[in-house]
């Protein structure tokens, strides 16, 4: 477990939802010196950081998002994590305890039997049991309640879809992978200008492909347990806003929608 004190959590809640914010800006709002912020971010990245992620809006590149839950009979956890990420258009994977021990959230775009085939040929005679829910409406996706700052911040809904060219992609390749690198290494690696990088990414932003900028923590360094909790309502549709919002509003929800 990690220990923090005051002005570490100070500036986990000013990153944990903008990562790409500046060592300036960080040190200014938490009253701290550039030196000694620069020295805590450090300390905590070799604990309870594990990256710095962009927060992408699938929503807008995709049709539709699933959420695949899986009871898979295979004792090797490493191996079925890595067969599951090189299944097409995986976004997110997690294990889990009870009637399901994986959690899969995917694209198909309309070719949801085409998914599943792929998944059962990759584990056959394993899968046990799943169920699939299709995303409807996102309440919240935020980690900011653990510091006590609740943003309720969500992907975008009714949109159209937006076409980004293979620099777009890798730029939001580059940000995903670390955010928090600057544009003049983002343009190194691509061979651009800093400034046409920097273009681009206001670009993006101004778009709503990019959400905002994620600080990835290890609950474990906390010493917190992470639930998935799936509640089958008797409402549907509009009128379950009522109980999304009610799990929006606590600080221990990370991320709530409909199905």
């Amino acid at each position: 477990m990690t220990k923090l004190d005051k002005d570490d959590l100070k500036i986990l809640s000013l990153i944990v939802e903008d990562a790409r914010a500046s060592l300036s800006k960080i040190a200014k709002q938490a009253k701290l010196s550039r030196e000694v912020t620069y020295y805590r971010l450090r300390k905590m990245e070799r604990s309870l950081i594990s990256s710095y992620q962009a927060r992408i809006d699938l929503s807008m590149t995709h049709q539709e998002i699933n959420t695949l839950l899986l009871n898979i009979n295979m004792a090797d956890r490493d191996k079925t994590i890595k067969q599951l990420t090189q299944l097409p258009n995986v976004h997110w994977i997690g294990s889990i305890l009870g009637k399901h021990n994986y959690a899969v959230t995917f694209s198909c775009d309309g070719r949801l039997n085409e998914f599943l085939d792929l998944l059962f040929h990759s584990f056959p005679n394993q899968i046990v049991e799943y169920a699939i829910g299709r995303h409807l409406n996102e309440y919240k996706d935020s980690f900011s309640g653990i510091f006590n700052n609740n943003k309720i911040i969500t992907s975008s809904t009714g949109h159209q879809r937006v076409i980004i060219d293979q620099t777009d992609t890798a730029i939001i390749t580059a940000l995903a992978e670390n955010a928090r690198q600057n544009n003049s290494e983002i343009g190194a690696r691509y061979k651009m200008t800093r400034e046409a990088i920097r273009t681009r990414i206001k670009k993006i932003e101004d778009a709503g492909l990019i959400i905002n900028y994620r600080t990835i923590i290890k609950p474990q360094e906390l010493d917190l347990l992470s639930y998935v909790l799936l509640i089958r309502c008797a409402t549907t549709g509009e009128t379950s806003s009522p109980i999304c919002n009610f799990l929006s509003e606590h600080t221990s929800t990370s991320y709530v929608c409909s199905l």
